[in-house]
């Protein structure tokens, strides 16, 4: 935990340490968000030009073309890339939202080839083709005039100090970045300081507060027609990451984090000034009560309201 830029918290269970790195499962989404936060303050890229892909612009009928940079963010892509198969056949499917982690595939490749199922920006749907589809315009635009394999390390890892961060890629060397990264607390810590600091890091901007801003804000496909917001007891989501705009936490409502499978959670918390980061080995699904139950002391011992 860290509170106003003091380290105030950190234990770990017996036999895990500092020096402990935890696999952070899709904690990762949110760092390959942040990498395209760094080509966009690179002005390398736009968020509100259609993302280019140019499978996608091969045809001036693909309907995938309008698609925009800020639509993957927000996981408003229209891809269908999701978990869409009734109940009874959920044991027996593998999703095309589950494949990267189950066959040695193209992880970007296969994201770009997902079919258009519907309008872009008009309705969230949590899947990782949208995010894997930036993986595709990362490695396009960073393998042109730089270092691909050291991007994510030069660019933010060794920038903030994450220096235990690992991010794996897969067989055909694509950075993964939507499950198979590992990072120690104090490395998540970091990260969270560097959106509290609005994208500066010792004096060097890194991210465009405009970036650092939609991180935390819900995209439109969470407003109604009225222009009335969705709010779902599980939160909304933005650039990236999601946000406590539901209450599910016991933290402010604009409260925004990385999570992960397994309860993996880094809480960057602007109106406290506040980095909370709990990482977890298991392979039971962490949930809000076993989260909260870790928040509602915390928040109170810190002297603050723990309340959405």
């Amino acid at each position: 935990v860290m509170h106003k830029r003091r380290l105030v918290i950190e234990r770990y269970a017996d036999g895990y340490g500092p020096d402990t790195a935890f696999l952070n499962w899709s904690m990762g989404k949110s760092i390959l968000a942040t990498l395209i936060g760094r080509l966009e303050q690179q002005k390398r890229i736009s968020l509100d030009e259609p993302a280019p892909i140019p499978l996608w612009r091969a045809d001036d009928k693909d309907p995938r073309q309008k698609i925009t940079v800020r639509n993957l963010l927000n996981m408003t892509g229209g891809l269908s890339c999701d978990r869409t198969s009734p109940p009874w056949m959920w044991r027996g499917v593998v999703h095309d939202h589950g494949l990267i982690y189950n066959l040695p595939i193209n992880v970007v490749q296969h994201a770009i080839t997902s079919p258009y199922a519907r309008p872009p920006g008009q309705t969230w749907t949590y899947n990782n083709c949208d995010l894997q589809s930036l993986g595709y315009v990362m490695r396009d635009i960073v393998s042109r005039d730089g270092d691909y394999p050291t991007f994510p390390y030069v660019e933010l890892y060794n920038k903030i100090g994450m220096s235990g961060m690992v991010s794996e890629v897969d067989t055909y060397g694509n950075f993964h970045l939507t499950g198979y990264d590992y990072g120690r607390g104090r490395d998540w810590i970091r990260y969270g300081l560097l959106y509290l600091n609005k994208g500066v890091w010792n004096g060097e901007r890194l991210l465009s507060e405009a970036f650092v801003a939609a991180a935390g804000t819900p995209s439109p496909a969470w407003y109604d027609e009225k222009g009335a917001f969705k709010n779902v007891e599980r939160g909304s989501y933005g650039a990236g990451h999601w946000i406590n705009s539901g209450g599910r936490f016991a933290l402010p409502k604009n409260t925004f984090y990385a999570a992960g499978l397994s309860g993996n959670y880094a809480f960057i918390v602007p109106d406290n000034d506040l980095v909370i980061v709990i990482l977890r080995f298991t392979s039971a699904k962490g949930n809000r009560a076993d989260t909260n139950e870790v928040l509602k002391p915390l928040m109170a011992g810190l002297g603050l309201d723990g309340k959405p």
